[in-house]
């Protein structure tokens, strides 16, 4: 086989798409055999799709890469491909029709060179700002690789000079041995196209090193598609950032006096080019202010990797037959077990403003501002995860090109909804964002107000967006024979917060006098409510359904009738009239849901927040079956009274 194609890819599948199109309109010799290997580095999007599509129109084979990364994508590429040539490439680039051909052709010819690069030209996607165009040599508003018209020689002492996007390196390179690094470069939550990635710099300086000659190709070019977020401040900042960290990475940093985890002549380089860029921003010109901006960030990526490569490594595991190691004393961290959180208790009773206005002085660096996210729930409850959506919600709206992965008990439920790019179930690392509520308790605000503080966003009037649900055809059948009006009762919340269930006596009462006028379904994990003790219209599908399942049968639901669990959530995204029993649990301000009725017991010691209740939940029994059945009647059109008295509701 002449010549292999590889090109990995990560939920890029419009992208790609575009570049599969280019590939096809190659102009090859007569009897060429080649083959185009596409790595999907657990795509979430319909990458999948795009393939199949091509699979009849050029030699497509399909290769997928759970190890996520693009050295690891890479190396799968080139030990799955065939040809004496392999051809490297990206999934947002425009090949040139002549672009193979020609890096072939250069092969052949020049039989002692080893890797070959050509040219990476840039094809923005919008008008770029003035002060992006007046600086090309800070940023990539410059051809990103164009050495000339004339060909050239490389050797050791050159330099890297070529990026994957249009790299083509001899099988026997990779059989020797020289595989890409897989601790630097890109992972697929920011990876982007259109930079020379440390992964293709360190492999060609080994390469160099070790007597290797590269030679450039000007007639083999590519056209890069360089969106229009890649033209703001901010990619600049994250672009010089994350080439700081490399620089630590690959030992370029010099390590002397150290503050605070990092050399002291970086901090000196970030104060110096952050007020030189504060002075300069707005009335000086772009070159000054622009310079002292990609320096200050380059700094700032430096220190943070230094920090975080003096963080303590995991402890190993011993081998069989040894015995374990003594664990260490447990020590309190004065700073991150004391100081950070009083600090934080006092900014949430202070409002909005002073919690995000102290965490993240500057405007433009809140978190929601970054070209990716990976966002975990504070506890790993249905309605806790569900809080997440509207702040990823309002995340995309206001930053549509951030890249968010949610980390979920329940990723084949929250896959595929619009609001998330990736899930993931295992441990989230350091730079997860969690999603809390619990600085203050009782919290000061509604729940999901606090969580979107987390990440720099004031949340007013929150709501749950519409899920994307697959139910089973069995349930879909069921509900809809049933007649209307249906009500969906979920008597349990989960197992951890019993505080929160109202006693059993009472839901069968409620539920009998519910099912002899209207038809009753419940749910929820296990089913509690015997049938034969209720009677009436009575069904029960608790137990043996799927979260899609759950959220179908709620979404369908005339009235839904429960505790302030996962169910109350899926009611809010469906904007379905939920009619439920806080008892003194919480309160129902922790939620500011305009499709909940609450039923709120105000005892002396609600909301309490507690696991076990040394009152024998008063707060749950002072709430009556008649009551709940009276004001259901009340949400159903079916009485005209006035509402229940003081003692027992809230509204």
């Amino acid at each position: 086989m002449d010549f292999s194609i590889v090109i990995c890819t990560y939920n890029h599948a419009d992208a790609l798409e575009r570049t599969l199109l280019g590939i096809f309109g190659l102009s090859l010799p007569a009897g060429c055999e080649w083959e185009l290997i596409l790595v999907d580095n657990c795509c979430t999007d319909h990458t999948v799709e795009v393939c199949q599509r091509y699979e009849a129109l050029i030699p497509l084979r399909y290769l997928r890469e759970e190890r996520q990364g693009r050295s690891h994508a890479l190396n799968a590429g080139v030990a799955a491909a065939r040809g004496g040539l392999v051809l490297l490439t990206d999934d947002d680039v425009d090949v040139a029709p002549g672009w193979a051909a020609t890096m072939v052709a250069a092969a052949q010819a020049h039989d002692d060179a080893d890797f070959f690069g050509g040219k990476v030209l840039s094809r923005w996607q919008g008008q770029p700002p003035g002060w992006f165009m007046e600086n090309p040599d800070m940023i990539h508003s410059k051809p990103l690789v164009d050495l000339g018209e004339a060909p050239q020689r490389f050797a050791s002492g050159d330099g890297p000079l070529f990026i994957g996007a249009n790299l083509a390196v001899r099988m026997s390179v990779f059989e020797a041995g020289f595989t890409f690094h897989d601790g630097m470069g890109p992972k697929p939550e920011g990876e982007e196209g259109g930079r020379a990635d440390p992964v293709e710099l360190e492999w060609q300086q080994r390469l160099l090193d070790a007597g290797h000659e590269g030679m450039y190709v000007p007639g083999a070019f590519v056209y890069h598609r360089d969106p229009r977020w890649q033209m703001t401040e901010q990619y600049v900042r994250e672009w010089y950032m994350e080439s700081g960290r490399d620089r630590v990475k690959q030992g370029e940093v010099p390590r002397g006096r150290e503050w605070l985890g990092a050399p002291q002549y970086l901090w000196r380089e970030l104060v110096n080019n952050g007020l030189k860029y504060l002075c300069n921003r707005w009335l000086g010109p772009s070159r000054t202010w622009l310079a002292a901006e990609c320096q200050m960030s380059l700094a700032w990526g430096s220190i943070l990797e230094c920090r975080a490569s003096r963080r303590p490594a995991e402890p190993q595991k011993p081998e069989s037959g040894e015995a374990p190691p003594l664990s260490p004393a447990p020590r309190v961290r004065w700073r991150k077990d004391l100081l950070e959180p009083w600090i934080n208790r006092q900014l949430v009773r202070m409002g909005p403003g002073a919690f995000i206005g102290f965490h993240w002085p500057w405007p433009t660096h809140k978190p929601y501002m970054r070209r990716a996210l990976t966002i975990q729930a504070l506890g790993d409850g249905l309605g806790d995860e569900l809080m997440c959506l509207p702040i990823i919600e309002e995340i995309k709206r206001r930053n549509p090109r951030c890249r968010i992965r949610f980390v979920t008990r329940r990723p084949e439920f929250f896959r595929g909804q619009p609001q998330v790019d990736d899930v993931a179930k295992e441990k989230p690392g350091r730079r997860v964002v969690k999603l809390v509520y619990n600085s203050v308790i009782p919290p000061p605000r509604p729940l999901i107000s606090l969580m979107g503080e987390c990440v720099g966003i004031d949340m007013r009037f929150p709501r749950i967006p519409p899920l994307q649900v697959k139910p089973s055809d069995q349930v879909k059948s069921l509900i809809e024979s049933l007649p209307r009006p249906l009500l969906v009762v979920q008597p349990l919340a989960t197992g951890r917060t019993t505080n929160k269930n109202w006693p059993l006596p009472y839901w069968k009462e409620c539920v009998r006098s519910l099912a002899a006028e209207f038809h009753v379904v419940e749910v929820g994990n296990e089913p509690v409510l015997p049938a034969e003790e209720i009677g009436g219209r009575f069904t029960s599908v608790s137990g043996g359904t799927t979260l899609h399942d759950l959220a179908y049968v709620i979404s369908q639901a005339d009235l839904f009738i429960g505790p302030s669990s996962g169910g109350m959530h899926l009611a809010n995204a469906y904007d379905v009239p939920a009619l439920i029993i806080f008892g003194g649990y919480e309160s129902p301000e922790g939620y500011d849901y305009d499709n909940v009725h609450p039923l709120y017991s105000p005892v002396v010691c609600a909301p309490c927040w507690r696991q076990t209740c040394p009152y024998d939940l008063k707060c749950l029994h002072a709430i009556k079956p008649a009551t709940v059945v009276a004001q259901a009647l009340r949400m159903l059109g079916k009485s005209p009274a006035p509402r229940a008295g003081a003692d027992a509701a809230r509204v």
